[in-house]
C-alpha cells in the first residue's frame, strides 16, 4: 500500500515536471526572439518559475518589473534536466575516482621519508 503510493506520488512529480517543462518550452519559443518588453507576465511567470530551483528562498515575484529583473539573474542557470544529468555525470566520475584511488594506500620507495 505505501508502496503504491510512493509510486503514484513518483508518477505524479514526473507528470507535473513534464508538463512544466513543457509550459517552459512553448514560452521560450515565444518569447526568445521578441524585446523584452513584449513579454506578458504570464510568460515571465513560467520562465523564471521553470529556472527557480528548490534551494531558492524567496518567492516568485508578482510584477512584470521584479519578474523581468529576477530572469536576468537566474535566466543562465541550467535547466532542471541538465543539472540532474551534471549530477549523475559527477557521481559517475565520483565512482570511477573511487576505484581509481584503491592503490593508494600503497607505499613506494619515494614515499618514505628518513627520520634522522
Amino acid at each position: 500500500m505505501r508502496e503504491e503510493k510512493e509510486q503514484e506520488s513518483r508518477q505524479h512529480r514526473a507528470y507535473e515536471a513534464t508538463k512544466k517543462k513543457e509550459a517552459y518550452n512553448k514560452v521560450w519559443g515565444e518569447v526568445s526572439h521578441r524585446d523584452k518588453s513584449l513579454w506578458t507576465k504570464a510568460q515571465l511567470k513560467v520562465l523564471v518559475s521553470y529556472k527557480k530551483q528548490k534551494a531558492d528562498k524567496w518567492r516568485l515575484p508578482t510584477t512584470v518589473a521584479a519578474l523581468l529583473e529576477k530572469w536576468e539573474i537566474i535566466k543562465d542557470r541550467l535547466l532542471p534536466e541538465e543539472l540532474l544529468l551534471e549530477s549523475v555525470e559527477e557521481q559517475e566520475n565520483n565512482d570511477d575516482e573511487d576505484e581509481n584511488d584503491e592503490g593508494d594506500d600503497v607505499i613506494e620507495e619515494d614515499d618514505v621519508i628518513e627520520e634522522v
